[in-house]
C-alpha cells in the first residue's frame, strides 16, 4: 500500500503542470484549431487567428488547455491546442500586450525612440511579449526572453482583464 501511494504521488509530481497564462497563437497558414481533448483525433471546437492572444491553462502531452477570457481571470477549459502552435514567455515578467490595429505593420526600434533604427516589423492586431514599464517605449521580447528591441506604447493596448 505504501508503495502503491509513493508511486501515485510521484507519478503526480511528474506530470507537466502550467500555471495560467497568456500566449499568443503562431501558425504561418493564417489559424489554429482548438479541439475537444489533447489530440488530432478529437474534433475542432473552433479557429484562432495566428497572432491573436490565448490563456493557457496547463501543458501536458504537447498540448495546452485553453481558457475562456472570463472576468474574473480564471476561465474555464473550453479546448486545447497543440504546444507547438502557441508562443508563450518563458519569464513571468513578461507580459502580453497586443499591437494597435491600423492596417498595416508597426515598427520594432533598437532603442527607446524613432531616431533608432527599425529591427523589426510587427504586423497590426498580433501580440508581443512586453517588460511592461511607464515608458513611452517599451522592451519587446522573444518567448524565450530574449530583447528585439522598442515598441513605442501608444502603439500597444492590454490584453488582460
Amino acid at each position: 500500500m505504501k508503495k502503491l501511494i509513493l508511486f501515485s504521488l510521484s507519478l503526480l509530481l511528474a506530470l507537466p503542470t502550467f500555471a495560467q497564462r497568456w500566449g499568443i497563437v503562431k501558425d504561418e497558414g493564417g489559424y489554429t484549431n482548438v479541439r475537444a481533448g489533447a489530440g488530432t483525433n478529437y474534433g475542432i471546437n473552433y479557429k484562432v487567428k495566428d497572432g491573436s492572444p490565448i490563456v493557457l491553462a496547463r501543458h501536458n502531452s504537447g498540448w495546452f488547455a485553453v481558457c475562456d477570457d472570463s472576468s474574473d481571470g480564471w476561465g474555464n477549459v473550453d479546448g486545447y491546442i497543440a504546444a507547438s502552435k502557441v508562443y508563450y514567455p518563458a519569464y513571468d515578467w513578461l507580459y502580453v500586450m497586443q499591437v494597435v490595429q491600423e492596417g498595416g505593420y508597426t515598427n520594432i526600434r533598437k532603442g527607446r525612440g524613432t531616431n533608432y533604427p527599425i529591427v523589426g516589423k510587427v504586423r497590426d492586431g498580433s501580440c508581443v511579449f512586453v517588460k511592461y514599464d511607464e515608458s513611452s517605449w517599451l522592451p519587446v521580447y522573444t518567448a524565450s526572453g530574449k530583447l528585439r528591441g522598442y515598441m513605442s506604447s501608444n502603439k500597444l493596448e492590454h490584453v488582460l482583464p
